[in-house]
């Protein structure tokens, strides 16, 4: 990303190199367009009676806790298909940025009211369930374990359709974020400006963090608690019945490789020097305030600067070099 920035006092262009051109952040919302009209068009089709309509219960019959479990194709196929004329229209409108009024805020109240119904609303259980089973009954499909499940039966179209929705509820997201960036004139790649929120100050998100990271442990290991127990013979939480079911299947051992994964993802959780920690790259700086990455070749007689160098007398704050300094460790 090629980035430019003027502060108030007229000082020159800085620049950050990072490899991707600032000006490709419409393509958020150009993918948003391609998405809608995509399943826009799926939506005409079953209007007008073409098969493979993924709502309701005569097309879903495990639909029981799906929100369209009462959905028909020749209603439903016409509302998707207009929902996604619209889509098209307003991503399209979105590629291009047009200040903080009454429009823009429109259209980002649109893109985050779509996202959010494509990722929260369009889903039930079963997509996640079907991202636990999937690897384990492709390894397990060959010895026949577990017995008589395939992966069309992990993954039939109903659930295929509603992963298709979460991933265009995914680029709604990104088409918001990005155009939201944009409009507000802050960085497009990480979204901070000259005045950060005092919640992201490094005092603030050291005490939420250590209570986020809490939930993020706890959660899964009273998952993998409970599944253990059950591939182990208590019967933690259930019935009785359904226990002996689970067990006569080998299901509670698919339920133990779960758990397994879950007390992987909390330790990796637990794991902060790589992810968080770590000395920040050093960059380098000439005279007129272009910070370049590491990757550049250094140029003896260039000014060399660390991320975290106040050292030099000559870096001050307020200069072109510590701003270009700063750009860096925000993006």
């Amino acid at each position: 990303m090629r980035s430019s920035r003027h502060d108030e006092s007229g000082l020159a262009d800085l620049r950050v190199e990072t490899g991707r051109p600032e000006a490709a952040w419409p393509a958020w919302a150009l993918w948003a367009a391609a998405w809608s009209f995509v399943y826009g068009a799926l939506g005409l089709f079953w209007a007008l009676g073409a098969p493979g309509f993924p709502f309701g219960r005569t097309n879903d019959p495990s639909a029981a806790l799906s929100v369209f479990r009462e959905a028909r194709a020749d209603v439903g196929g016409a509302v998707i298909a207009a929902l996604g004329l619209l889509g098209v229209i307003v991503a399209l409108a979105m590629t291009r940025p047009r200040g903080r009024g009454i429009l823009s805020s429109a259209l980002v109240g649109f893109a985050w009211f779509v996202a959010a119904g494509l990722i929260l609303v369009v889903p039930d259980y079963r997509p996640l369930l079907s991202l636990a089973y999937a690897p384990i009954v492709l390894v397990g499909e060959p010895f026949n374990w577990p017995p008589d499940v395939s992966l069309r039966d992990v993954l039939p179209w109903p659930v295929l359709n509603q992963v298709l929705c979460m991933v265009g509820g995914v680029l709604w997201v990104g088409a918001a974020v990005a155009y939201r960036r944009r409009t507000r004139g802050v960085c497009a790649r990480c979204g901070r400006s000259d005045e950060p929120a005092h919640w992201t100050a490094p005092e603030s998100a050291a005490r939420w963090g250590k209570w986020a990271t809490v939930v993020a442990v706890a959660i899964p290991i009273l998952y993998a608690v409970t599944r253990y127990a059950w591939a182990l013979g208590i019967p933690v939480g259930i019935t009785d019945e359904f226990f002996r079911e689970g067990q006569a299947i080998g299901l509670w051992w698919a339920g133990a490789a779960l758990a397994t994964l879950a007390v992987g993802g909390a330790l990796l959780t637990l794991w902060p020097d790589p992810v968080v920690g770590g000395d920040l790259p050093s960059v380098d700086a000439d005279d007129r305030g272009t910070a370049r990455s590491p990757s550049t070749s250094h140029h003896p007689g260039k000014p060399r600067v660390g991320a975290g160098d106040f050292s030099r007398p000559d870096v001050h704050p307020a200069s072109p070099h510590r701003r270009a300094d700063r750009d860096l460790r925000f993006c």
